[in-house]
């Protein structure tokens, strides 16, 4: 500690060229004596003028120091305990470079802190739309808007109902390095939160000021709809967590009686409101993860909280405990909450409205009857079909047990990937092999397989019997979500007792992106694991926690069909989605950054010159989710093809195209195997859904750019250098790929009978 510096403010940044002034100076304009404060700005590998900035601030202020991050790391935890471990201050706080502090917050909180003789003073925060101030609804309940007061969190457990992902206070360094507080690097959207609460519970006294101390800016409404809505799936994983390390922690402090009730309800209570709101906003596939994700939360309020939500809330508590998925998402289709209601009735105020208790009108009563029997009678089809599948089982299981059935597929509707390759390959090389592929009926891509056989429709009675005599499940995606016969979740615990095949994953991308919140092994505990480099297998093991055994790098099935084949001088422009942007009005789409980038990318007339100059064509590959927004763009340019799933070959446009404009598309790899150049158009990286990885960097896949006239500056000079990659650029590409041949398939035959007979 250095007795001199009294607070110690971490600002954490990212591309925050436009806020990261404002931000500063509400520091440097403090009514505190900025002699006893340090600035430490801990930037995380910004490629806008942020650092520029920020150094311009260093130089001009001795006690603002800019710490910045070798490489990008996308997690706002790590970049706070970077801070935390460099604070020399007798107290520490924390600032978002896009927010800013009110004028007094410093003084206001020092004076409180050492007046009260606490460890720890916590005040009031505003969220700034606009330009337009909003007092979030928790700090407008009447205890927080009393006169400063000291009192702990057993006395008074409302103040964990304040929605607390950001620290609005000051807190004792020394407080926090001797209880070994931190902030949890496996809750990124979360972390201050869990800080905060783990602060509140450790503390035995602490201090509160209604005064302003935070501004919070909502910078717009995409990033809002990106927390709110579609990242629900995400939010799900980190409130499970959240609840668990907060659970452990009052068992830890023995406070399990007087303080976890009041979190778990909480937690519990915004859970069903978030479900309540967007929950049908939901892809189908992603609905029962969501409620499995809430399964630990709704255990323990079975036990801690559930007295005090009402009879519907109570059944969805109960139904995700008892996991009774599919029942809970039809009660979920329907809007629950309370506040939901009020909120609209409040709206028809003054209107002739008449409110009707429809359980209690005469059609309800009448039909109830019919409703009943129509139950039971589905209840009694499902178990005969459930019997009759068994018997079956049962009667062919002898036949089945020596064929040794391996299923396959990809997604329900799918045969385009690595599991198509796989079966093509053993349909064409390995006919000895019992493998079926299961896709629907209905689906366009069956086409791709048709002529192969051995094909299983999708939750077809076949399917289902075919399923409990299987030796092995093999697909690139997750097996239980997309080839279980449906529902997946109810199946399987139906007849968990009769399956007993070993589950391979093909993966479909190579991971760039770190996905540790989506695919560990606790959550999918693969018996072989296929990766593409040496590379991505340190990835697998080291951070997704599966076993070096498990993980074998044979490369992508896929790959074996990446040979050049009729390379062209054409260029393909192939953009991922933003998960934000899926619940857009196509009025709304077109102010969307993502359009306007993309848009102006194509329409640019030194673009279009160039395709003339040269003689280019243009590939844009639409993604599925932009597809119904395709007539907003202008493609008028008769060099510039669009094309859709339903049209093309997504491996045939790689194949046959010279170069690939992207963004962060997996397919940037097979490029990159391919020896073929690639730009990264990355003009919105805080927003993608995903954190890029530190095994296989973005720019070790190509040139990386935020600008459309440097996309234009690379695009030029890999034209005039016949789109050929420079030495650097091959060597990198050898030594992530050091594997390239057309054998992946074989390879990865090999493995799964070694599997087989290792398991034997």
């Amino acid at each position: 500690m250095n007795k001199n510096i009294k607070i110690s403010v971490i600002v954490n940044t990212y591309n925050f060229e436009k806020y990261i002034k404002k931000c500063i100076n509400s520091i440097l304009s403090q009514t505190f004596d900025l002699n006893k404060v340090e600035v430490l700005v801990i930037d995380d590998c910004s490629n806008d003028e942020t650092l520029k900035i920020l150094e311009w601030y260093s130089k001009k202020h001795q006690n603002i120091k800019v710490i910045k991050s070798e490489s990008h790391i996308g997690n706002q935890a790590i970049l706070k305990n970077i801070g935390l471990d460099k604070a020399v201050g007798k107290y520490v706080t924390f600032l978002d470079g896009d927010d800013y502090f009110a004028k007094t917050a410093l003084a206001d909180l020092y004076a409180k802190i050492e007046e009260d003789k606490v460890n720890l003073v916590l005040g009031s925060l505003v969220r700034t739309i606009k330009k337009k101030n909003i007092i979030p609804w928790d700090y407008k309940q009447p205890f927080m808007q009393l006169e400063m007061l000291k009192t702990s969190i057993t006395k008074d457990p409302r103040i964990l109902s304040v929605l607390l992902h950001k620290f609005v206070g000051l807190v004792n360094t020394s407080f926090l390095r001797e209880n070994e507080i931190r902030f949890n690097k496996e809750l990124p959207i979360y972390c201050s939160e869990a800080f905060v609460k783990q602060l509140l519970i450790k503390t035995k006294v602490f201090s509160y000021i209604p005064n302003l101390v935070y501004n919070y800016r909502v910078r717009d409404q995409e990033k809002d709809i990106s927390i709110s809505h579609v990242h629900s799936y995400k939010i799900s994983q980190e409130v499970g967590k959240l609840d668990s390390i907060l659970y452990e922690y009052c068992q830890k402090l023995n406070v399990i009686n007087e303080v976890y009730g009041a979190i778990n309800y909480i937690f519990v209570r915004n859970a069903i409101f978030r479900l309540d709101y967007d929950f049908n906003k939901l892809p189908e596939e992603l609905k029962e993860e969501v409620l499995i994700n809430y399964l630990s939360l709704m255990k323990r309020a079975n036990t801690h909280s559930i007295q005090r939500f009402n009879k519907l809330n109570t059944l969805i508590i109960k139904l995700i405990h008892e996991e009774k998925y599919e029942q809970a998402i039809s009660l979920l289709s329907v809007k629950l909450s309370k506040e939901y209601y009020e909120e609209r009735l409040e709206n028809l105020k003054g209107r002739d409205v008449k409110l009707e208790h429809v359980k209690k009108s005469k059609s309800w009563i009448i039909t109830s009857p019919i409703r009943m029997i129509k139950k039971m009678y589905m209840n009694i089809k499902e178990q005969v079909s459930d019997q009759l599948l068994l018997i079956c089982y049962f009667m062919t299981k002898s036949y089945y047990e020596k064929k040794n059935i391996w299923l396959i597929g990809e997604r329900n509707d799918q045969a385009e990937d690595n599991g198509y390759h796989l079966f093509k390959y053993c349909r064409t090389h390995r006919s000895d092999l019992n493998l079926y592929y299961v896709i629907d009926k209905d689906a366009k891509q069956l086409e791709n397989i048709k002529s192969y056989g051995n094909i299983i429709y999708h939750s077809s009675f076949r399917h289902k019997l075919m399923m409990l005599h299987a030796k092995v499940y093999i697909s690139a995606y997750h097996f239980l979500t997309f080839s279980f016969p449906r529902p997946g979740r109810e199946f399987q615990k139906k007849f968990a007792k009769y399956i007993n095949a070993r589950e391979v994953f093909l993966q479909h991308g190579v991971y760039i992106h770190d996905v540790s919140k989506w695919t560990f092994k606790e959550k999918n505990p693969y018996d072989l694991f296929i990766t593409s480099s040496e590379h991505e297998r340190q990835y697998v093991i080291k951070e997704l926690g599966y076993e070096k055994q498990v993980v074998k790098n044979v490369g992508l099935s896929r790959f074996d069909n990446l040979y050049k084949n009729d390379v062209k001088r054409e260029i393909l422009i192939m953009p991922t989605w933003r998960d934000f942007l899926r619940h857009q009005s196509r009025k709304q789409f077109v102010y969307a950054e993502y359009y306007r980038r993309y848009n102006d990318l194509v329409n640019d007339s030194r673009f279009i010159e160039m395709l003339e100059k040269y003689d280019l064509k243009v590939n844009f590959y639409i993604h599925s989710e932009m597809q119904r927004f395709i007539d907003l763009f202008n493609f008028e340019n008769e060099r510039i093809v669009i094309h859709t799933k339903q049209q093309a070959s997504v491996q045939n446009l790689l194949k046959e195209n010279s170069l690939l404009i992207t963004d962060y598309s997996s397919v940037s790899a097979d490029f990159l195997y391919m020896d073929k150049a690639v730009i990264l158009y990355q003009f919105d990286p805080e927003k993608f859904h995903y954190s890029p990885s530190k095994y296989i960097r973005y720019r070790d896949m190509g040139k990386v750019v935020n600008e459309k006239e440097l996309v234009l500056d690379e695009l030029e000079k890999f034209i005039q250098n016949d789109f050929k990659l420079n030495a650097k650029q091959l060597k990198k590409a050898k030594e992530i790929f050091n594997v390239r041949d057309r054998n992946n398939c074989y390879r990865t035959i090999e493995c799964i009978e070694e599997m087989q007979i290792k398991a034997n």
